[in-house]
């Protein structure tokens, strides 16, 4: 397909490899657009696990997380830190839901500051030894090269700035979903992509009753908000009862959002009005070509 484009027999396609995207760059004749797509990529978090039971830990962790520096390092740019849940491609009619509701993990580390601190404070709650030398934590992964480099990442972040060692274990998807479903894990590096364009498609995971995702944590406030959401016909209103209900999950440290999806479109210069929309089911309807 690449290939294709290249040689003008297809008008448009999506990448993120540099090999092709370094050609596609200063190809002549071809204009770009860089698309948010609709996931996350997070850290589940038992939150029944005698470590991670504790909220100041795992606040400590997600504070830590140096999300410019994985994506710039190890995906070389081609994504965007995630300091949210809802993912910027998601809107509410016209408004643009991340726009209005802000970046809650950093509004969150702002009040905190020092995680290693704050790690030491979880630790002593929880009366375990508060050196954070002394502590070893599991990061369950699928055994992919690229996510073995993700992990190698995330093992030296966590030593530098909380001073802790993180174990990977690589293992086949169904054995890392058994784990994860039985909550038989500490941390578990997963992805979610939204089916629709609503923030409910990525709110409602952590509802009571969902079992989406099994962190094991559960709050009627958080129910309420999003069942409020979900019956509230203003969509500013439904902003705000997403934005508190996101805000929660930031708080808790439900699960620790590490980079958002995006790609870059390439497309021949004489295409018009192409669809630049993830969600949109209008198809290539109102779209020409322009005579060369």
């Amino acid at each position: 397909m690449m290939n294709a484009f290249q040689s003008g027999e297809v008008m448009s396609v999506s990448t993120n490899k540099p090999e092709w995207t370094s050609k596609f760059d200063k190809r002549e004749g071809t204009k770009t657009q860089k698309i948010d797509i609709p996931a996350v990529d997070y850290f589940a978090v038992n939150h029944q696990d005698k470590l991670f039971k504790n909220k100041k830990v795992r606040q400590a962790f997600n504070i830590a997380l140096d999300r410019e520096g994985f994506n710039k390092t190890v995906l070389k740019g081609k994504s965007a830190p995630a300091y949210f849940w809802v993912p910027k491609a998601i809107t509410i009619e016209d408004l643009k839901y991340r726009e209005m509701a802000g970046n809650p993990v950093k509004e969150m580390a702002d009040k905190l500051g020092d995680p290693k601190a704050l790690l030491v404070e979880g630790l002593k709650e929880l009366g375990m030894d508060p050196d954070p030398s002394k502590l070893e934590v599991s990061l369950i992964m699928t055994n992919s090269p690229d996510l073995k480099k993700f992990g190698e990442y995330f093992q030296q972040n966590f030593q530098n700035k909380l001073g802790v060692k993180v174990k990977l274990e690589m293992m086949e998807w169904a054995i890392l979903s058994g784990k994860i479903n039985k909550g038989n894990y500490q941390m578990g590096y997963l992805a979610w992509t939204a089916d629709y364009n609503h923030p409910s498609a990525m709110m409602s995971l952590f509802t009571s009753s969902a079992n989406a995702v099994r962190t094991g944590w559960k709050s009627e406030e958080y129910d309420k908000l999003i069942r409020d959401a979900a019956k509230e016909k203003d969509k500013n209103k439904q902003v705000e009862l997403y934005k508190k209900a996101e805000q929660i999950l930031a708080d808790e440290t439900v699960i620790i959002p590490i980079i958002s999806g995006t790609t870059n479109m390439y497309y021949q210069d004489y295409v018009k009005h192409i669809n630049l929309n993830q969600f949109s089911t209008a198809g290539f309807k109102d779209t020409y070509l322009e005579k060369k």
